[in-house]
């Protein structure tokens, strides 16, 4: 999947071209994985961490996400988040690499505040967090059902 949202948002391929080759590679090996991974492509995603995380929550029964949604709030633009549940208003951000230089973590840090004050509930995940699916899906699950219900 996180190869397939690369190729489609650098216009490498169509999806519909990803379709017809999985079509033409049938019985090929590693098809049957493309074809279940095809609904599951989203051009918007930026990085294959956030394509990972939004596989496990996927398919762990989490709704869809928007992803790379622009947050604005008071009539600006607040930030683009990586996963975003608009009627709960809840964010997922996957942190990879680059976010561990002292000024990224800064600005993350600044930018998160500033969407907590706009009302938006906020969940960071790591590559750490992608060894544990189970309690990255409870707790996306968790705040969506409490954010719902509001």
């Amino acid at each position: 999947m996180a190869m397939g949202d690369a190729i489609v948002r650098k216009k490498l391929a169509s999806l519909d071209d990803l379709r017809r080759m999985c079509h033409w590679g049938y019985r090929r090996r590693g098809v049957a994985s493309a074809r279940r991974a095809l609904p599951l492509i989203d051009p918007r995603a930026e990085s294959p961490g956030e394509s990972l995380a939004r596989y496990i929550l996927v398919t762990g029964r989490v709704p869809r996400p928007v992803c790379n949604a622009d947050i604005v709030w008071q009539g600006g633009w607040l930030a683009r988040v990586d996963m975003l549940w608009e009627v709960e208003r809840v964010i997922v951000e996957y942190d990879g690499i680059v976010h561990l230089t002292e000024e990224q973590r800064r600005r993350d840090a600044a930018r998160r505040n500033l969407l907590q004050q706009a009302g938006y509930y906020l969940i960071v995940f790591t590559a750490r967090d992608l060894r544990h699916p189970e309690a990255m899906i409870n707790l996306v699950q968790s705040a969506l059902r409490e954010r719902g219900s509001r």
